[in-house]
């Protein structure tokens, strides 16, 4: 199982190592190995299998030949250009044998690429989908407070301090809904780079300004809350 870890799986391999680091897998040494999908631990094992059998192949059509050299030379029939032509007989069936496990190779990489550019894809969604909802829950809290303004204000309670703080997280609420666009197109211009590793940190760190924007934004709102019940408390005690 060992030799299954080796396998070099180029573009792909780079991007699995790289989901770590962008934190859409817990481990990514543990993908590399263990963790990964069945359909991707399959195709492993079928890499794997070819390798053998190419290898059990080329080893057989070695001692054919040598077989076939000791029947000549036991004749005393065989020439010197008899042997060369066994020798490049042989040669070539070898190359063929290895050309043809690359081609089997190459497609099973081939497929390994696209189950992990879909787990990717599949993943960005989540999250870019998780921070979207966040939002909209901002928002709608944002025009719940909003809709009290006219009442506070016709009884005298002071909203200029709330409008301020829900001027500020609209404000960031805008910054983090234009940034996520940019997570789903660098992710994507991720899948498809020479070094994955790097166009996934980019990403990752689109990520955690997005999240800090919410999470300012969701302070700015709670300033907002406690100045109107500070204002509404100053009122009350104004009128007794």
């Amino acid at each position: 199982m060992k030799k299954i870890t080796k396998i070099s799986l180029g573009t792909a391999g780079g991007i699995l190592i790289a989901l770590g680091t962008f934190g859409l897998v817990a481990n990514a040494e543990e993908v590399t190995t263990d963790t990964a999908t069945p359909t991707i631990k399959s195709i492993r094992q079928e890499i794997e299998t070819i390798r053998e059998e190419k290898r059990e192949a080329v080893k057989n059509e070695i001692e054919t030949v040598k077989e076939k050299r000791i029947e000549l030379k036991a004749t005393a029939t065989s020439s010197k250009a008899v042997i060369d032509s066994l020798r490049t007989e042989a040669k070539a069936k070898i190359e063929a044998l290895r050309k043809s496990a690359k081609t089997k190779i190459d497609l099973k990489k081939e497929a390994i690429k696209t189950e992990v550019k879909e787990r990717v894809t599949n993943r960005v969604g989540e999250i870019t989908k998780h921070l979207t909802t966040r939002i909209e829950v901002l928002e709608k809290h944002i025009a719940t407070i909003e809709s009290r303004f006219a009442e506070l204000e016709s009884k005298n309670i002071s909203t200029t301090e709330a409008k301020t703080h829900i001027e500020e997280a609209k404000a960031e609420i805008a910054k983090a809904k234009s940034a996520i666009p940019t997570i789903t197109a660098n992710s994507e211009a991720a899948l498809s780079s020479d070094i994955p590793k790097t166009a996934f940190e980019i990403a990752r760190k689109e990520i955690k300004t997005v999240e800090e924007y919410i999470k300012s934004a969701r302070t700015h709102l709670g300033e907002a809350v406690k100045s109107l019940k500070a204002s509404i408390g100053t009122t009350a005690t104004t009128t007794e």
